[in-house]
């Protein structure tokens, strides 16, 4: 794709955001720029309930959307960028357990941190600091134990629920006999991809929570959501 199309695309204004589908009863292969269209539009359009386009990674689209809905329309541009990186974002399952665990990670050991010591619970905060990274199935449920232990907030509810679909999302690729373990868990979903969505929204909706603390700066924490997004979805590199 070239650059001129993708700056084009980021630099308009909503209502010049379009996507033409095919007519009925046609099912035309959609070519990248018309996915662009129909990605920078959805990150236009607040409050819209738009499934992930195909081709775009729905754990980054689910955040990416959540973002969109907690920004202000003076903040809303800064989102606009990642609509070209979303598009042919879907990968296979093993690189989106990554990326949810990613999720995961930064709303036990970044998100929830950074509230808990905008409360004056630093000692809470550096015990979730020096947590392990979340990077696979048993570091997603020790971590999960230890969010549970802190569940006297909204925001740290929403966070263990984070991990605990991280920890769910697992057994898509740790093989059979971790699928067959997590029969037992209601969060067992007919698409092996659900969890990784649901790591990825209860992220955000987890740091658009502690927007409501009022000792919580708002500011930052949209900036650490967009930085979130920059480091999963980054920019293609330079010729």
């Amino acid at each position: 794709m070239a650059k001129a199309d993708s700056e084009q695309i980021v630099t308009n204004t909503p209502d010049q955001l379009r996507f033409r589908p095919a007519a009925p009863g046609q099912r035309a292969e959609r070519t990248s720029r018309e996915l662009l269209l129909e990605v920078a539009a959805a990150l236009a359009r607040p409050g819209v309930d738009i499934a992930a386009p195909d081709r775009v990674c729905s754990t980054l689209y689910e955040f990416a959307v959540r973002t969109r809905d907690s920004l202000r329309s003076d903040e809303s541009p800064h989102l606009w960028q990642f609509a070209a990186r979303l598009v042919d974002s879907q990968t296979d399952p093993a690189t989106e357990s990554v990326r949810a665990f990613r999720f995961a990670d930064w709303a036990v050991r970044e998100l929830l941190p950074f509230v808990l010591e905008s409360g004056q619970r630093s000692d809470d905060a550096k015990r979730l600091h020096e947590l392990d990274p979340i990077v696979n199935q048993a570091t997603a449920q020790s971590v999960y134990e230890v969010i549970a232990s802190l569940n006297d907030t909204g925001v740290a509810r929403t966070v263990a629920m984070a991990a605990r679909f991280a920890f769910s999302s697992s057994f898509v690729t740790f093989g059979p006999d971790a699928q067959r373990n997590s029969k037992r868990d209601l969060l067992q979903p007919a698409n092996p991809r659900r969890p990784f969505r649901q790591v990825a929204i209860y992220a955000a909706i987890a740091s658009i929570n502690a927007e409501h603390q009022s000792y919580v700066h708002r500011d930052t924490l949209v900036q650490m959501r967009l930085a979130l997004l920059d480091q999963l979805c980054p920019a293609p590199a330079g010729p």
